[in-house]
């Protein structure tokens, strides 16, 4: 699960849910106007569901902005990985195992629980 980690003041809009729908903490992208769960190379992130919702239904989406976002990883992280830009596992985890197309960046991370935090990469951003 993906949560905003900002104590900025964040932005919430309403948008409707595309094929499949979305879940609570999911990463999601924007695609012909409607938000769905994000994958591994999506260039269209916009923000984390904060709620479930099925497919054509309104859901309430927190857009990123200048966020740090918390998320479980998959992987081993060390102090050196840190401005590592890391791939997706699926719309709740990263994958610190694989590099190819870079969509979060480490910017921190505690080994103990496997949760780091990453900033979205901006060629993967929509806003």
């Amino acid at each position: 699960m993906f949560i905003l980690n900002n104590s900025e003041a964040t932005k919430q809009v309403t948008l409707i849910a595309g094929a499949g729908g979305v879940t609570l903490g999911d990463l999601v992208v924007m695609t012909a106007g409607k938000v769905l769960p994000a994958a591994t190379g999506d260039a269209t992130i916009v923000g984390v569901a904060q709620e479930s919702a099925i497919a054509d239904a309104e859901v309430s989406v927190e857009i990123l902005e200048n966020n740090t976002l918390e998320a479980d990883y998959t992987g081993t992280l060390a102090a050196t990985d840190i401005g590592t830009a890391y791939d997706l596992s699926d719309a709740q985890t990263v994958d610190t195992t694989a590099e190819v197309n870079g969509d979060l960046i480490l910017v921190g991370f505690n080994a103990d629980v496997n949760k780091g935090k990453f900033i979205v990469a901006a060629a993967s951003r929509l806003l």
